[in-house]
C-alpha cells in the first residue's frame, strides 16, 4: 500500500490531542471534530478541508483530551475533570456554551465514549475510575472502581454487545466489563507470559484502544510498542464467545499511542484493518484477519502521534486523520495541524 499526505487542516495553535469522525453510518463521514492543547474544539467540513465551527468554553488551563459524536449533531467532550455536551446544530461560528455531563470526575478525564444508543457515556480518568453516566437523567449509572491500579487512559462500548465495556490503564491491563452489573468478565495484564520476549524499557502501559464496528474485534496500543488484537467467535449478541488474543510484538519502535478501526459505510466494518501510530511518528496499517497479521503500509508523519482517525472511501482510498506533536526534525509542518493522509493499494 502507499500512503501519502494529500492535505492538512490549520487552524489550532498547539498540539491536537483528540479526534472524532461524524458519521451518520449509511453515508462517509463528512465532519471532522478536533481538540488541542489550546483549549478549543473545531469542526471541520472534510471535503473543502474549511473549519466551520469553533468551540470555546473550557478554561484555558484545561486540554481538550477526548471528542466523540453522538447521532447527527450531538458532540461530547472532556476537559480537565468534566464531559460537555454541545449540539452543533446552533447557528453561531463560535459555540461558547455547552451542558456539563455528570458530576465531577475524581481526576483528569483522558477519555469518553458514548453507546450506540445514545442513553450512556463512558468516562476513564487519572485516578483509574471508569464511569458509566446515564445521560437521561445526568446521574452515574455505574461506577467503576478500585479494579485499574494506575490511570485509566482509554474506555470504550462495544457497539454490538450493549452491556460489554473495555478499558485500558497504564497498570498495563485492558478490562472487559460488563457495565450492567458492574462487574469485571476478564482483566488481561499485558505483562503476563512475556519471558519469551527482548527485554524493553517500556512497559506495555495502555495507550489507547478501539472495537471494530462488527464488534468482534478489538485492537489496544501499548507502551513497548506492540499492539494487542483480540477476536471474538460469539455467533450473536446473547452469545458470549470467547477472545482469543494475538501480540503484535514490534508493531512500532516506540509506544503506540493510537488505534483506530477505519469507519466504512453502513455495516461493512467487520476489524480486517487496523490504523496505528506511534510516538515515533510513524503512521502504520495492519490486516488482522482471520488471527493473523500483516503490515500493509507505512509512513512517517513528522509528528508524534496523539490520536488519529480513518475512513474507507467508497470506491476510492482509506483516508486517515493524524493529530500529534511535531517532531524536532519537522520544519515545515504546522504546530497545530491534522495531516491528511490517502492510503491506496499499489
Amino acid at each position: 500500500m502507499a500512503i501519502d499526505r494529500v492535505s492538512s487542516l490549520k487552524g489550532h495553535t498547539a498540539p491536537v490531542v483528540c479526534l472524532a469522525l461524524k458519521s451518520s453510518g449509511s453515508t462517509e463521514a463528512d465532519h471532522l471534530a478536533s481538540g488541542a492543547e489550546d483549549a478549543t474544539v473545531r469542526l471541520w467540513d472534510i471535503q473543502s478541508t474549511k473549519c466551520i465551527r469553533g468551540i470555546k468554553s473550557f478554561s484555558s488551563d484545561d486540554d481538550i483530551t477526548s471528542l466523540c459524536f453522538s447521532g447527527e449533531n450531538l458532540l461530547y467532550a472532556s476537559a480537565g475533570r468534566h464531559v460537555y455536551l454541545f449540539d452543533t446544530r446552533v447557528p453561531d461560528l463560535i459555540i461558547t456554551q455547552g451542558r456539563k455531563i455528570g458530576a465531577t470526575a475524581d481526576d483528569e478525564i483522558n477519555q469518553v465514549a458514548i453507546h450506540e444508543n445514545g442513553n450512556f457515556v463512558a468516562r476513564a480518568d487519572d485516578s483509574g475510575n471508569v464511569t458509566v453516566i446515564d445521560v437521561r437523567t445526568n446521574k452515574p449509572f455505574k461506577r467503576l472502581r478500585s479494579v485499574h491500579e494506575s490511570l485509566a487512559t482509554c474506555v470504550r462500548f462495544n457497539p454490538r454487545k450493549p452491556w460489554e465495556l473495555w478499558s485500558g490503564g497504564m497498570d498495563s491491563t485492558v478490562i472487559h466489563w460488563d457495565f450492567s452489573k458492574g462487574t469485571v468478565l476478564q482483566a488481561y495484564d499485558m505483562r503476563l507470559d512475556r519471558e519469551d520476549q527482548p527485554q524493553v524499557v517500556n512497559p506495555p502501559f495502555v495507550h489507547d484502544l478501539d472495537i471494530s464496528h462488527d464488534g468482534r474485534t478489538l485492537a489496544a496500543g501499548l507502551g513497548d510498542g506492540s499492539i494487542l488484537v483480540m477476536r471474538n467467535d460469539s455467533q450473536g449478541r446473547k452469545d458470549k464467545g470467547t477472545w482469543s488474543q494475538t501480540r503484535m510484538d514490534g508493531s512500532h519502535s516506540w509506544a503506540v499511542t493510537a488505534v483506530a478501526f477505519p469507519l466504512s459505510r453502513g455495516d461493512s466494518a467487520t476489524g480486517t484493518t487496523v490504523v496505528s501510530g506511534g510516538m515515533e511518528g510513524q503512521l502504520r496499517v495492519w490486516d488482522v484477519q482471520g488471527g493473523t497479521t500483516c503490515s500493509l503500509g507505512i509512513v512517517d508523519t513528522g509528528r508524534k502521534v496523539n490520536c488519529l482517525s480513518a475512513q474507507h472511501t467508497t470506491g476510492g482510498p482509506m483516508t486517515a486523520f493524524v493529530g500529534g506533536t511535531l517532531a524536532q526534525s519537522s520544519t515545515s509542518l504546522a504546530v497545530g495541524a491534522i495531516d491528511i493522509f490517502q492510503v491506496q493499494k499499489d
